[in-house]
C-alpha cells in the first residue's frame, strides 16, 4: 500500500530519513484516533483533530 506522505520520507537523506521514518511508525502506533495530516507542505500528526506532532 503506497501511502501519501511515501513520497514526502523518500526525499529526504539518509539517517534522517530512517529516523522519521520509524518516529512516524511509534506515533502512529499510539492510538488508532491518530491521524496523518499535511500542514505547511509537510506531514503532521492528529489526535481528535488537533495537531500534536
Amino acid at each position: 500500500m503506497v501511502h501519501v506522505f511515501d513520497e514526502y520520507y523518500e526525499n529526504i537523506v539518509e539517517h534522517n530519513k530512517s529516523c522519521l521514518l520509524a518516529l512516524r511508525k511509534i506515533i502512529l502506533q499510539q492510538d488508532t484516533l491518530i491521524k496523518e495530516a499535511q500542514k505547511w507542505g509537510m506531514p503532521c500528526f492528529c489526535y481528535k483533530n488537533r495537531i500534536f506532532c
